[in-house]
């Protein structure tokens, strides 16, 4: 029988650092979980317990001697287990370069492998089984960011991805394996070497006007005779290429153990074409500042808002009762006040994970979940802690009248880290598979909230429950992207002073979603790995979803 807890009869596994992110977020900081043998179980099942997959874990040490993962602690045996991370550069089995078969969520991925010329086989279609098949029989690596697949037994040779985005995944992969690369010569569809040299004749009755009179050198895949030149995009493909080729072990290692997945990636700094730096929440131009995230008031006595306008970010929620609350996340601007403020939920701790630690602005929260608050990488900022960043509004009845100085917020939490890649990425549509909506409305519970597009403000104008949605210092609330993603939403251990469950939004996995931009609808679909990665939204075979620059709505419905 296993127990996490400290005993004098227990193992205590100390963890690597770069293992931490497996475990979970209460034992994270100090890397040690204790668990109790039962004479029974192997080393390897002790660690996969507390969430490592074995494919993860290099050399097992017990009281300085290194043993196997099929050690077995006696019953009750006491002392510590130092965990390792498995070896980088890794050498897979066998002889050859390592080759990849990839879960369904990193298409991405896969076209960047094999633009360096890496053997990567992928479908968006296979489900569990067929993926450990096709590795197992074809001697592939399989590459996933699912921990329950990695633990399967009859797997052959498995990985963890680490980032959330395909810059980070491939520089990780790259510095995990350090395989021999090969740019420009495999076709990035259907993975199909090499390219061969191709006649523009033979081939410009496939290509475009515009790419018939500008290029002249072509190759294609003899598989399935795709054509390939170096135009509009090349010069960022060839920013990949050259520093997957610059890439060492030391220095992504370093990076990821730093920063974090989410911060190692493979292109500078976004910036514009007059060289402005790019909010990583917007698009638009703002310098990184400090992120602050505020829980909003939204039933009918809160409304209209102040000062919602200026954020970046606006997360809907599901609270008791089927009610809904706001998260807003601000970062490239600052209102003069912000509210109204109310309290904090448990999920808001595993959404604002992927900031790193923001400042989080409440009104407060229930004693039971205090001590989770305190625990988490977030500057807890109620107005205990703030007193001069808040006040009352004497024209609205509470608890509906608390508001907000964000500057003065920030000011008491000092510390609080800048904007960050969060996983969203801006840009031109995709060119096919959206349809046009005049009108999207997302249904809670006990909430309605519809979303019109306008062609002269080409923005999405907010309402809820039929009423549109105003603010008192910036007129009609308004999103450029809005993004309705599915996820669960089960009963947390808490509830209000009334009896009713407070819900748990879960958004960490995966799942579909509708990204609304520029009058149309497109159907996604979102990944986030861990707590500490970003959410990666890609089309339905896998292309990158790039969201319209501009504040950004996110709706957390049940599945």
């Amino acid at each position: 029988m296993l127990k996490n807890v400290y005993e004098s009869t227990s193992l205590r596994l100390r963890f690597a650092a770069e293992l931490r992110l497996f475990l979970a977020s209460r034992h994270r900081e100090a890397g040690e979980v204790a668990v109790v043998p039962d004479g029974t179980s192997s080393l390897g099942h002790l660690v996969e317990s507390v969430g490592v997959p074995l494919p993860e874990v290099g050399t097992l040490r017990v009281g300085g001697t290194e043993v196997g993962a099929s050690y077995r602690p006696r019953a009750g045996e006491s002392g510590t287990v130092h965990v390792e991370a498995v070896e980088r550069p890794q050498h897979a089995p066998g002889d050859e370069p390592p080759r990849f078969v990839l879960d369904v969520h990193l298409g991405a991925l896969a076209r960047r492998l094999r633009l360096v010329g890496l053997d990567t086989a992928y479908r968006n279609d296979m489900d569990d089984d067929a993926l450990l098949a096709q590795a197992n029989a074809e001697r592939r690596v399989l590459l996933t960011q699912d921990r329950g697949l990695l633990r399967r037994r009859a797997l052959w040779c498995g990985a963890y991805v680490r980032g959330a985005l395909p810059d980070a995944q491939l520089a990780d992969v790259l510095d995990r394996f350090a395989p021999p690369l090969a740019p420009w010569t495999r076709c990035t569809a259907c993975n199909a070497a090499p390219l061969v040299p191709a006649e523009k004749r033979s081939v410009e009755h496939l290509l475009r006007a515009g790419t018939r009179r500008t290029y002249d050198s072509f190759t294609r895949c003899p598989a399935c005779g795709r054509v390939y030149w170096r135009g509009a995009h090349s010069g960022r493909l060839e920013r990949i290429v050259s520093a997957a080729r610059r890439i060492g072990a030391a220095g992504v290692l370093a990076s990821l153990l730093v920063f974090g997945p989410a911060a190692c990636t493979l292109d500078a700094e976004p910036r514009d074409a007059q060289g402005r730096v790019l909010s990583p929440f917007t698009g638009l131009p703002a310098e990184p500042g400090p992120v602050l995230a505020v829980k909003i008031d939204n039933v009918g006595p809160a409304r209209p808002h102040t000062g919602l306008g200026a954020a970046d970010i606006v997360y809907v929620e599901q609270v008791e009762a089927g009610q809904t609350r706001l998260l807003a996340v601000l970062s490239s601007q600052l209102p003069a006040k912000l509210g109204p403020v109310r309290s904090a939920r448990e999920s808001d701790l595993e959404l604002l994970r992927q900031f790193g630690r923001p400042a989080l602005a409440y009104s407060g929260a229930q004693s039971k979940l205090n001590p989770l608050i305190t625990d988490s990488p977030v500057y807890a900022m109620p107005p205990a802690k703030a007193p001069e960043a808040y006040f009352r509004d004497g024209e609205r009845s509470a608890p509906h009248n608390l508001y907000l100085r964000p500057e003065r917020l920030l000011k008491a939490a000092p510390d609080a880290e800048k904007a960050s890649d969060i996983g969203f990425r801006f840009g031109p549509a995709p060119e096919s598979g959206g349809w046009q909506v005049n009108e999207e409305t997302v249904r809670f519970p006990a909430a309605r909230f519809a979303f019109t597009w306008s062609p002269g403000e080409k923005r999405w104008l907010v309402s809820m429950d039929g009423t549109p949605m105003t603010t008192t210092d910036g007129g009609r609330t308004t999103a450029a992207t809005v993004v309705v993603q599915q996820v669960t939403v089960r009963d947390s251990e808490f509830k209000d002073r009334w009896g009713s469950v407070s819900p748990y939004t879960e958004t960490v996995g995966s799942g579909t979603a509708r990204v609304l931009r520029d009058g149309k609808a497109y159907e996604a679909h979102w990944k986030r790995a861990s707590e500490a990665d970003g959410t990666e939204f890609t089309t339905p075979s896998g292309e990158q979803l790039n969201f319209a620059k501009g504040p950004v709505w996110v709706l957390l419905t049940g599945r």
